[in-house]
């Protein structure tokens, strides 16, 4: 089964009557990155073979340079679709669009160049630091990885490391924490600087003042990427322009529209949630939705219709 599904990807794009050529993501410098793009989807259905249909006639959109959060209890889907967004996974019905690209159109290349996906496991492989942080981006001068190491705040790393950028990691990463694992990770799809950034869960193992100057420097960017991330802190929400949520298996709404007398407005207002329902997972410890949905409503609303 494994390795049928290695030809498979392999295969992945002959379907659609293109071929394959050997990809190499290519660095963007800030004085090149690509230009943000929308990435929305339209009645979006999923479900795995001989199973019921996990996602459900989905509408979302994520505005150009624009950062959204999407949040929901544990099995409500947000993989799955943060699956579908990146092209991973085929949707049952409905369609995704990267600007006015349908994505099952785009090529494997133009997938790749155009979004990046951090992955709630790092995936670290044997060799050094500065190995993995340029993995797939030839051609990276001392000047970008340092760049990137500041941005994700791999310093303290580093300079813990006898050989520094250049110490050998053992096999997995395992020399590393799961959260330092985790910034290697989120360096390596910094300096790849694709327009389109998704994050599932990529920043759990962080503690939570390093998490928000992460995404504070994501969005220091120029040009600034689009952002949609997965979290179950109710603090990074307010880190987000737009907040959609998946309140049970298959279901999403958008949060900002959602019309209650104790909507909160501010950041400033959300300074009541408890240390230990920021640091932990606030939907499975079952705060009250009704809480939850104050506690989401972003206070970003500018260039909003």
């Amino acid at each position: 089964v494994a390795l049928a599904r290695v030809f498979e990807l392999l295969d992945f794009s002959s379907h659609r009557g293109a071929q394959v050529p050997a990809v190499r993501p290519q660095l963007l410098p800030v004085a090149r990155a690509q230009c943000a793009l929308a990435l929305s989807w339209e009645q979006l259905s999923f479900g795995y073979a001989r199973r019921a249909l996990v996602l459900h006639s989905l509408d979302g959109f994520v505005r150009a340079g624009t950062t959204t959060a999407l949040i929901g209890p544990s099995g409500s889907g947000k993989s799955t679709l943060i699956r579908l967004l990146s092209g991973l996974d085929e949707p049952t019905d409905g369609q995704v669009r990267v600007g006015e690209q349908l994505l099952s159109g785009m090529s494997t290349a133009d997938r790749r160049r155009s979004i990046s996906v951090v992955w709630p496991d790092p995936g670290i492989l044997y060799g050094s630091l500065w190995d993995n942080i340029t993995l797939g981006l030839p051609g990276l001068t001392e000047a970008d990885v340092q760049f990137a190491v500041r941005l994700c705040h791999l310093e303290p790393v580093i300079r813990s490391l006898p050989d520094g950028l250049y110490e050998l990691l053992a096999e997995a990463g395992t020399s590393l924490s799961v959260g330092e694992r985790q910034r290697v990770v989120l360096a390596r799809a910094v300096l790849r600087r694709a327009p389109i950034l998704l994050l599932d869960e990529a920043t759990s193992n962080l503690d939570a003042a390093t998490e928000r100057c992460i995404f504070e420097g994501l969005h220091a960017l120029v040009p600034r990427p689009t952002i949609l991330f997965t979290s179950h802190r109710a603090a990074l929400w307010t880190c987000a322009d737009e907040v959609y949520s998946m309140p049970m298996p298959g279901a999403l709404a958008s949060v900002s529209e959602r019309e209650h007398d104790d909507v909160v407005e501010s950041r400033a207002q959300l300074r009541f949630v408890r240390d230990d329902e920021v640091a932990g997972d606030t939907f499975d410890r079952g705060l009250a939705p009704r809480a939850i949905r104050a506690q989401a409503i972003p206070c970003a609303r500018s260039g909003r219709a």
